[in-house]
């Protein structure tokens, strides 16, 4: 298999008795992406297939690596070798302080002998870098990197419970908390007794592509919706709506041990995600709600979405949650939203139970 060089940013700067678990769940991330990682010289080094190593979490970049007897020559024919259409930079680190010559001197060294066998070279301007690595035994050759995620390694920082429809917002929300070391389960609201192929689909390309392998519970919210239908006013529908889906999620994060519920919401961009119908959405509960995207509008949200390759299957989830129409109040009164919810049977009764007794687990 080929060898690769894995750069990371944030974990090098964590203390050391938090690298020490962070990298180890790192290696662990890698190998459940087919790869194999360990460590040479302070160095992170992995073989598989560099696409996925590219997807794990934690990574910025990945590197061919080539190695080399330290000869200057030897370097150069690898170089020209592997090189394509493009323009590069030549940068030398020289860890082996016995070797003669300092690391730009070493540069303009290679920069000549490369130049030589028409690689074409540049300095300010340039499409990509080379970067060469004289150390004590031998050489590396790092060439055409590939971008990774970033962030920190997935299931580092504790779990979430993502609030998942499948649709643009929610897969995008699931990578950014990912990102940042959340351990994700998904929670689907359905409108049948199965769960649905399209939000399936999307749930298992963040699996397989990136990783995120958490359960997807679902359940059928039929008889909630029909509740909705005949004992609240189209405007508060869905406050009232989302009122009840947090209190369901509670319930099995708290059964699941999540600490935190996850949703996709961003501020302003419908009726229900305004400050005041959030504020009175997130009194019906006890945890805290994480909103990754809060701050984004919507084209950077699908920006993001083609970007993490979810974009083409969650424009195929359909809307099955559609449950008003007309005018929707945006700063519902809590008042008015309890004196409404008390006319729900299952809310004012048993809390849902029959609903939430009936959770299932996606295979």
């Amino acid at each position: 298999m080929f060898m690769f060089l894995l750069k990371y940013d944030e974990l090098g700067l964590k203390s050391r008795q938090s690298q020490k678990r962070l990298f180890s769940l790192l290696l662990k991330n890698i190998e459940k992406m087919g790869g194999w990682a360990y460590f040479r010289e302070n160095r992170l080094f992995a073989e598989g297939d560099k696409n996925k190593l590219a997807k794990v979490f934690g990574i910025t970049q990945v590197w061919d690596v080539y190695q080399a007897e330290k000869d200057l020559r030897e370097i150069a024919d690898i170089i020209a070798k592997h090189s394509e259409d493009k323009t590069y930079k030549i940068e030398v680190k020289r860890v082996d302080k016995n070797f003669p010559g300092n690391s730009i001197e070493i540069a303009q060294e290679l920069a000549k002998l490369v130049g030589e066998k028409g690689v074409k070279l540049g300095v300010q301007s340039y499409d990509e870098e080379i970067l060469v690595e004289i150390r004590h035994h031998k050489a590396f050759v790092l060439m055409n990197p590939v971008k990774g995620p970033g962030g920190l390694p997935y299931g580092s920082q504790g779990k979430v419970l993502m609030m998942f429809s499948g649709g643009l917002d929610s897969p995008v929300a699931s990578w950014m908390l990912a990102r940042r070391g959340a351990q994700l389960d998904y929670f689907y609201f359905s409108t049948c007794k199965c769960m649905h192929r399209d939000v399936k689909e999307v749930w298992e390309f963040l699996k397989g592509t990136w990783g995120m392998d958490g359960t997807l519970y679902y359940v059928d919210g039929t008889e909630i919706i029909k509740e909705l239908l005949l004992n609240v006013p189209p405007k508060y529908r869905m406050v009232i709506f989302k009122r009840v889906l947090y209190r369901i999620a509670e319930r099995l994060a708290n059964e699941i041990g999540a600490l935190f519920l996850g949703t996709g919401e961003s501020l302003g961009q419908v009726s229900t995600q305004t400050l005041g119908n959030l504020f009175v959405i997130d009194k019906a509960i006890e945890k805290s709600v994480l909103r990754p995207l809060i701050g984004f509008n919507k084209q950077e949200i699908i920006d993001k979405a083609r970007e993490i390759g979810t974009y083409n299957l969650s424009i195929k989830v359909k809307e099955r949650c559609s449950i008003t129409s007309g005018k929707v109040a945006i700063n519902a009164r809590e008042d008015k939203i309890l004196e409404l919810e008390e006319k729900l049977s299952k809310w004012k009764e048993v809390e849902f139970k029959e609903v939430t007794d009936e959770i299932k687990v996606c295979d």
